[in-house]
């Protein structure tokens, strides 16, 4: 794959070659949503990774998380998350919201979620799919924590930070220079050690601050422009 470091930022479960975890850079450009028709730059990234389809769902910042098979051909279904145990390519939309890869490398099924503040907590949805539908055990579950806005420069209203903190705890939350921030990634470390998992990666980069990514927070809700994280076998 030509340039793919310039197009695609990788990330790798431990041991792991052959699923790869990716998410889009600035330089491949706006993906827009997946409820539109397939961009030109989706169709680059399909080619460059040699996709015929990507799977994905109409996001709305919930908690819901689907397996594949329960998905039909002709139909839209809205939700956060996909799982499978097949070899299917999964991805969702992102621009400061966390990509979040899960796999358990003993039943092969892995999963991909968007989480944001609002739906912090899919990832634990995902794992108890995992563990009830496929019968996974928790520590063989590995997470990815994809570039996502950090506690550096996701500040929030006392009101948003008060309704974090109670849920997710105050570790949560910080308080400095009169403004208060939160800290999206702990929350998500935090809840997946809860259910269970000891192995979470998570990255440092901050879409906010980084300029090889896209940041609605950066950016402004008129110009943002929006990023595919991609979980498969391919390339």
């Amino acid at each position: 794959m030509n340039n793919f470091n310039n197009f695609f930022h990788r990330m790798l479960f431990t041991g792991e070659e052959s699923l790869q975890c990716i998410l889009t850079t600035s330089n491949t450009g706006n993906i827009g949503r997946n409820s539109e028709p397939e961009n030109d730059n989706r169709k680059k990234i399909r080619n460059m990774l040699g996709v015929e389809k990507i799977i994905t769902l109409t996001q709305a910042h919930t908690k819901t998380v689907f397996d594949v098979k329960q998905l039909r051909e002709n139909e839209i279904f809205t939700g956060d998350g996909l799982l499978t145990s097949g070899n299917d390519v999964l991805a969702v939309t992102v621009a400061d919201c966390l990509p979040i890869f899960l796999y358990d490398s003993r039943k092969k099924v892995y999963a991909i979620v968007h989480s944001g503040w609002k739906g912090t907590g899919i990832a634990a949805n995902a794992v108890r799919i995992m563990t009830d539908k496929y019968f996974s055990n928790p520590e063989d579950i590995e997470a990815v924590i994809g570039p996502s806005i950090g506690c550096c420069c996701y500040s929030v209203d006392a009101g948003r930070a008060e309704i974090f903190g109670s849920e997710w705890g105050a570790e949560t939350v910080s308080y400095r220079d009169g403004k208060y921030y939160l800290d999206l990634k702990k929350a998500n470390k935090m809840l997946l050690a809860r259910e269970g998992l000891c192995r979470i990666q998570i990255s440092d980069i901050c879409t906010c601050c980084s300029g090889s990514f896209f940041s609605y927070r950066r950016d402004g809700a008129k110009d943002f422009s929006l990023m595919l994280a991609l979980i498969g076998y391919f390339g």
